[in-house]
């Protein structure tokens, strides 16, 4: 999965949020074990709120 972004003027009314617990919600339902995730930079805080987490600085996603 690549970095979800939200335009600017639609930033912070959850459009986000909601897109990233479907698609969480999608793969736990087929039973898909692991998404791998390549976030943007500072972005780490958000994803983690839905269960991903940082990897190694050498080593890209969470």
């Amino acid at each position: 999965m690549c970095d979800i972004i939200v335009m600017q003027d639609h930033q912070n009314k959850r459009i986000g949020s909601t897109i990233l617990k479907q698609l969480v919600d999608k793969c736990q339902e087929t039973n898909i074990k692991r998404v791998w995730l390549f976030a943007a930079p500072g972005k780490a805080k958000f994803y983690g709120k839905y269960g991903f987490s940082v990897r190694p600085n050498e080593a890209p996603g969470m």
